[in-house]
């Protein structure tokens, strides 16, 4: 919010501008930066909001099921043991 308000700031010359457009130029540019403090108040109250245990529990869950059954499904596709562990580790370390 902190942007919208030096945006808002830097705008207040545009309302005393003497020249034909100006006051049409701040009154677009002041409801585009209402528009963006309304996105940015909605994100933020997005975000504070509490992930349910159960969508936890669950995504954790099907994490955990695709790790356990990736190395069955990269055995058929590569021909060795060595590089199904080292893939399957790797691929296990940047999900977890």
């Amino acid at each position: 919010l902190a942007l919208t308000l030096s945006m808002s700031v830097l705008l207040a010359d545009l309302r005393t501008d003497p020249s034909p457009g100006g006051s049409y130029l701040w009154y677009s540019c002041n409801e585009q930066v209402t528009k963006l403090t309304e996105v940015i108040a909605r994100s933020e109250a997005i975000a504070g909001t509490p992930v349910p245990i159960s969508y936890s529990r669950h995504s954790s869950r099907v994490v955990s099921m695709f790790t356990l059954m990736l190395p069955l499904a990269l055995v058929g596709i590569m021909d060795s043991v060595p590089g199904t562990v080292l893939s399957t580790t790797v691929i296990s370390w940047f999900l977890f």
